[in-house]
C-alpha cells in the first residue's frame, strides 16, 4: 500500500489539537481539500464547531492564529475533530481528543460522533469515564503492557484500578 494511500485513511485528533494559521475554515477543510460547503458545514456541526463560530465577528472566516493560539484549547480540538471527520477515514484515532471540553460539551459531541463512528475502527485514548460510552471494548494498559481486554460494560466489574480511576474523575 502507497504511504499517502494509507495516511488518507487515517485521522487522528490529540489533546493538544495542531491548527494553521489560517481561518477556521480552512483549517477543516485541510481534512478534504475537494469537500463541498455542505459537507464543512456537517462536519462543523458533528464536532460543535457551530457552537462557538456564530459568536465570532468574522465567523468560519475568523483567523485562528499561529497553531491555532487566538482560541480556547476546546475550540482548537473541535476544529481539529470537524477536520477529521470530514476526512471520513477508516481508521479514527482520538487521543484525549475532547480532553479540553467541559462535561457537557463533550457529551454532545459523543452523541454526535456516535453515528459517525459506526462502521469504522475508532481508537480511544482516555481516562475520562464519559469517552468510553463511545467503545465496544476496553483495553485497560499498566506500564505499557495490555492487562485485560474485555466489553466495555465488564471492566469496571473486573478492575479495581478501572473504578478507582472513574471514580475519580467523575
Amino acid at each position: 500500500v502507497h504511504p499517502g494511500k494509507l495516511r488518507r485513511q487515517i485521522a487522528w485528533v490529540t489533546q493538544d489539537a495542531s491548527l494553521f494559521r489560517a481561518s477556521i475554515w480552512d483549517n477543516i477543510a485541510y481534512g478534504r481539500r475537494k469537500a463541498t460547503e455542505v459537507e464543512i458545514m456537517r462536519a462543523a456541526r458533528l464536532a460543535c464547531v457551530d457552537r462557538f463560530v456564530e459568536e465570532l465577528p468574522q465567523g468560519y472566516q475568523s483567523p485562528v492564529g499561529d497553531e491555532g493560539k487566538l482560541l480556547s484549547a476546546g475550540q482548537r480540538q473541535r476544529i481539529a475533530l470537524a477536520r477529521a471527520i470530514l476526512a471520513d477515514p477508516r481508521i479514527l484515532i482520538l487521543d484525549e481528543a475532547t480532553s479540553n471540553l467541559d462535561g457537557k460539551s463533550e457529551a454532545l459531541i459523543h452523541e454526535h460522533l456516535r453515528e459517525f463512528i459506526q462502521n469504522r475502527t475508532t481508537l480511544l485514548i482516555t481516562h475520562r469515564a464519559q469517552s468510553l460510552e463511545l467503545a465496544d471494548r476496553v483495553l485497560v494498559m499498566e506500564a505499557g503492557k495490555i492487562v485485560m481486554d474485555c466489553p466495555r460494560e465488564e471492566v469496571a466489574k473486573r478492575s479495581q484500578e478501572f473504578r478507582g480511576l472513574f471514580a475519580r474523575s467523575a
